[in-house]
């Protein structure tokens, strides 16, 4: 594990799965074909517990322009900045399972809570950060 600064917030557009996990990836399909000029964007995932400890996720990019979600009937969700902790994935097609393990590892972690939202953020079409937003900034960090 090692922590993470997100520098600034980052408004996402975001569409829900139907289903966890087998909806995942329809659900990332179905954004990329609702939204326009992809490449200039980050991409992300969003879960975490509902009432009912079942886990609702959401695929997710990153909002260009003002209201650019809503015009697409999508759901907006502002990704605060702050300190998160992280753990990256490399070629993580091979192993998805994986992903999943990073988060309760780092679900696990002294300042996450039960209500701390994981992010997974694709920097490439192999790798994937697991972050978790710590619930305080008394843990510094060096790393950008």
């Amino acid at each position: 594990m090692k922590q993470y600064t997100l520098e600034t917030d980052v408004p996402l557009i975001c569409t829900p799965a139907e289903f966890f996990p087998d909806g995942v990836l329809e659900t990332h399909q179905r954004l990329h074909s609702l939204v326009p000029s992809m490449d200039e964007r980050r991409f992300f995932g969003l879960s975490w517990y509902n009432e009912q400890k079942e886990i609702v996720y959401w695929a997710a990019v990153e909002e260009l322009l003002p209201n650019e979600g809503e015009k697409l009937g999508c759901q907006n969700f502002l990704l605060p900045k702050g300190l998160y902790m992280s753990i990256l994935i490399t070629d993580f097609r091979k192993d998805v399972p994986a992903i999943g393990q990073a988060f309760d590892q780092l679900m696990a972690h002294p300042d996450a809570g039960q209500s701390s939202i994981c992010v997974e953020y694709y920097p490439n079409m192999n790798d994937v950060l697991c972050l978790v937003k710590l619930n305080s900034n008394h843990y510094q960090s060096s790393l950008n």
